[in-house]
């Protein structure tokens, strides 16, 4: 988390392109600017006969990615843009 603090300023909506260019590359670092840009999307739910998910550790595994890019993006947003 340390770096995320360091290398990417708070967004305030006069800081756009500074801010944008950072958090890209932060998240790129951490191999997540696949889901946030949508080169990767998250896998439809397979199932199976008995209506299991065949898929499931896909699924998840997408899912917790996108949670973890959504929040590097919220924390740094400034508070009156939340």
């Amino acid at each position: 988390m340390s770096s995320l603090t360091q290398l990417v300023p708070i967004f305030d909506s006069t800081n756009w392109l500074d801010w944008s260019e950072k958090m890209k590359a932060y998240l790129r670092s951490l191999g997540l600017w696949v889901i946030t840009s949508g080169r990767r999307i998250r896998a439809n739910e397979v199932r199976d006969t008995a209506g299991n998910i065949t898929n499931l550790a896909d699924v998840l595994a997408w899912d917790a990615e996108d949670e973890k890019a959504l929040g590097a993006i919220q924390l740094r947003f400034a508070a009156q843009l939340k």
